[in-house]
């Protein structure tokens, strides 16, 4: 059998979009990746009980932590903005759990967009919960009227990878920013150990994440590169099946 991938579904609870009350889900651009590079996702509802759900992340060779609406401030100990679009408390605990089980047994995780944010919060920093607050001069989020999948292609701009970074070396060590979509309004603020940045923007966002452990692979990226076939950082889901396949013996 592939190696297995745990996959927490996405939620959405606008019962007005398709008519049968709240939804669990999983975006084909992210099972896509996975089966091309012989994985398979192992899809689990945010419902979940929480200790089946690490029985099952114990079995699995890696997790992926995808896209979704926002977390709950409380988780950082904040009120949420008023522009905050909370999910179920039941997805912001599962995968807070399994991020920290992800790390603490050492398994690859991959987190995009919420889902690199929410590895910040599970190791202890915070979030800047609407970056239009900011005044910066990057436009990070692209307008809600939009479809999503021209919201997550639309907005593009240049991200500088730290060329201390596991991802600058990951990423054939870029000679100069790399491109990266971008629909997000809210971003990485504190981030703590055992996590480092790897990547901003020009006005300091951060981008990419990294483990500080060279043997750790924990790496969260705040753009959305399942969308593009092209995406400079397609290299990811590949040295993400490698590490999901060939685990580095400690």
């Amino acid at each position: 059998m592939k190696p297995r991938i745990l996959v927490p579904l996405g939620t959405d609870g606008k019962a007005s979009v398709f008519g049968h009350g709240e939804i669990h889900f999983a975006r084909k651009n992210y099972l896509v990746k996975l089966f091309r590079e012989s994985l398979l996702p192992v899809l689990i509802s945010p419902l979940t009980d929480i200790q089946d759900a690490k029985q099952l992340l114990s079995e699995c060779a890696g997790i992926l932590l995808m896209g979704g609406d926002d977390v709950d401030a409380k988780h950082y100990g904040q009120e949420n903005h008023p522009k905050n679009e909370i999910v179920i408390p039941e997805r912001d605990m599962l995968e807070i759990v399994l991020v920290r089980e992800a790390l603490r047994l050492q398994k690859p995780l991959l987190g995009i967009c919420r889902g690199a944010q929410i590895m910040a919060v599970a190791t202890g920093g915070s979030l800047h919960q609407h970056l239009p607050d900011l005044e910066g001069e990057v436009e990070h989020s692209a307008y809600r009227e939009r479809r999503y999948h021209e919201r997550v292609s639309v907005l593009k701009h240049p991200v500088q990878v730290d060329p201390r970074s596991r991802f600058f070396e990951l990423l054939g060590r870029p000679a100069s920013p790399i491109i990266m979509n971008s629909a997000h309004h809210q971003a990485i603020d504190r981030l703590l150990s055992p996590l480092c940045v790897a990547g901003t923007s020009a006005d300091g966002i951060v981008e990419l994440i990294e483990h500080e452990d060279p043997k750790s692979f924990a790496f969260g990226v705040q753009s959305h590169p399942e969308v593009f076939e092209d995406s400079p950082l397609q290299p990811l889901f590949h040295a993400f099946a490698e590490s999901c396949k060939f685990p580095v013996a400690r």
